[in-house]
């Protein structure tokens, strides 16, 4: 009987120990990483932060940014490595040129300056194929006088001296100037660079090597002379009345004499240098504003360019340098013509769920 008084009964009421509180609204805003065509990932270089030096090249701002490796091969030269392949497959543009069609369909990034280089993006994954063949893991691109966007000419010059490593002068100069009609401007640009490095430091602490150190005390066959020149003009939108079209033209050199550093892992390496290492480039294209049809925003473009570059390679017996075994000369001459349309814009706006919001009829997967 006492154990029953204690107990409550079934029916008697419970208090609710739960306190209901009414939470405001949750959002959470992140930028959305831009996208290419078939989930390709791109990345925007910002060139003016992520440029490490006066008159760096395509070599030196790659170095610096994320999610790409470059290495140097045997003979010196820079190339791009990305996740899952080798670089065969990453194509490198210039105003939507591909200037890995020459030889060996590779181009090598230390001979490409960027003074005059707009912005650069970097396409991470299956690249269109008006990157050109091959290119299976993604491309470089480089805008200097393409593309939409209206950006000032800029003018400036840069100059350093440095007796460390590396030793040696840069030099960076920029002109240009706009003209504007209306909505309409013209941007014409021109500029150079000079580098003169007499050699980089040997790194602390390196096993050492009967060909890792020179006379100098310097790393061997690191020496580098190189002088660039660009000009570019770009007839588009004055940044008021976005989508009006553009044209630009772009012409690009660059010519020097370098050294190759042996390689360290074997015991009999290969001495190399460059007598002469020179190229250019003439890039013109041309594009349409994005226009609104019923399916979905539509552009096109058409890039064309001439490209071309002289190569000679001096091997010596030993690392005196004094005594050429072997010459070889390497002459590369392409021509593309590339026309662009929906590929931009097909993976971003064409749906199966838009086409039915618009009234057209989407089959369904057996029908299809």
């Amino acid at each position: 009987m006492l154990v029953a008084l204690l107990l409550p009964s079934a029916g008697a009421a419970q208090v609710s120990d739960t306190v209901p509180v009414r939470l405001p609204g949750l959002r959470i805003s992140v930028d959305r990483l831009v996208t290419d065509e078939a989930g390709a990932a791109r990345i925007l270089v910002p060139l003016d932060t992520l440029a490490p030096q006066i008159a760096p090249t395509l070599e030196d701002v790659l170095r610096a940014t994320p999610l790409i490796r470059v290495r140097r091969n045997a003979r010196g030269q820079a190339q791009p490595f990305l996740r899952g392949g080798d670089d065969r497959q990453v194509a490198v543009l210039v105003d939507g040129v591909p200037i890995t069609l020459g030889y060996d369909h590779r181009a090598d990034l230390s001979a490409l300056p960027l003074s005059g280089a707009r912005s650069l993006a970097l396409t991470r994954g299956p690249a269109p194929l008006g990157f050109g063949p091959n290119v299976t893991l993604g491309a470089i691109e480089i805008d200097v006088a393409g593309g939409e966007g209206s950006v000032p000419a800029a003018s400036g010059l840069r100059l350093a001296v440095t007796g460390s490593s590396p030793a040696g002068v840069r030099a960076e100069g920029r002109s240009g100037r706009r003209f504007g009609w209306g909505s309409r401007a013209l941007d014409v640009r021109a500029g150079g660079s000079v580098v003169d490095r007499r050699g980089l430091a040997v790194a602390a602490g390196v096993e050492p090597s009967p060909w890792l150190e020179g006379p100098d005390g310097r790393r061997l066959g690191s020496d580098l002379r190189r002088a660039g020149a660009f000009a570019s003009a770009r007839l588009g939108d004055a940044g008021s009345s976005p989508g009006t079209g553009w044209i630009g033209i772009t012409g690009l050199a660059s010519e020097g004499e370098r050294g190759v550093e042996p390689e360290t892992h074997v015991e009999t390496p290969r001495f190399w240098r460059y007598p002469e290492d020179s190229g250019w480039l003439l890039a013109g294209s041309a594009g349409t504003p994005a226009i609104t049809t019923r399916l979905g925003p539509l552009a096109a473009s058409v890039h064309a360019g001439l490209h071309g570059s002289e190569l000679l390679i001096d091997e010596y017996a030993s690392a005196e340098y004094d005594e050429a075994v072997e010459k070889y000369a390497e002459t590369r001459r392409a021509l593309v013509i590339l026309p662009d349309s929906i590929r931009n814009y097909l993976s971003k706006f064409v749906s199966d769920e838009w086409l039915a919001a618009h009234g057209f009829t989407v089959p369904s997967p057996d029908e299809a």
